[in-house]
């Protein structure tokens, strides 16, 4: 009985993890944030370093912005799983269901973060292609370990994202407001603690943080 259950339990999570692939395949959302936008700003972030006489920093710069495609392509597709349900119709049919809703989710948002790894390979073949950069894993298996440690965690917080934005119903329209500190803030979590802290960290500074970095 527990090994049928544990089956069940993975048929329930790949099941829903293929409905959402096929989902985000005719999402034009999801196909910008996850395969347009990591070529742009791959041509962006490495470009800076390259004609900014400094190429070796460019495989951290495809780095950066593999991760930066991943986190974006996950943070609206997850966080609007439950809403998007509830536009459709879907969710009632779902909540009646025997099925645990919690594993429905767990299939659909590890589905966003699987498909969203592919723009790591983008960005390294953007580099490759438009700046000829020598791209190379010095260890291939901690390399893997980490994406899918990154996948795992994407996973999670889609979960955590998909809760927090059916507390309302306007949640879901932050990412289509013009705030642009929200946004801001959402697409790039890191300057969420820079725009808090920033003024008190160059407050008593006479020089511009851009001259102190320069």
């Amino acid at each position: 009985m527990k090994t049928y259950n544990i089956l069940s339990t993975f048929r329930i999570i790949k099941n829903s993890a293929f409905l959402q692939m096929k989902s985000n395949a005719v999402s034009i959302y999801f196909i910008a944030t996850a395969f347009i936008q990591p070529v742009i700003f791959t041509l962006i972030s490495v470009g800076t370093y390259v004609y900014g006489k400094k190429p070796d920093f460019g495989l951290f710069a495809i780095t950066g912005t593999g991760l930066i495609s991943i986190w974006n392509s996950n943070l609206f597709t997850s966080g609007e799983i439950i809403n998007n349900e509830r536009r459709t119709g879907t969710l009632s049919l779902i909540m009646a269901t025997p099925t645990s809703l919690m594993l429905i989710l767990l299939g659909k948002s590890f589905a966003n973060a699987l498909t969203s790894a592919f723009a790591m390979g983008i960005t390294f073949l953007t580099g490759m292609i438009a700046y000829r950069l020598p791209i190379g894993i010095a260890d291939p298996l901690n390399f893997a370990i980490s994406l899918l440690l990154i996948i795992f965690s994407i996973t999670c917080l889609g979960l955590v994202f998909g809760s927090l934005f059916i507390l309302s119903r306007n949640a879901g329209n932050l990412h289509r407001s013009q705030t642009t500190r929200s946004i801001y803030c959402l697409v790039c979590p890191c300057p969420l603690l820079c725009y808090r802290f920033g003024h008190v960290l160059f407050r008593n500074c006479s020089r511009q943080p851009g001259e102190i970095l320069s």
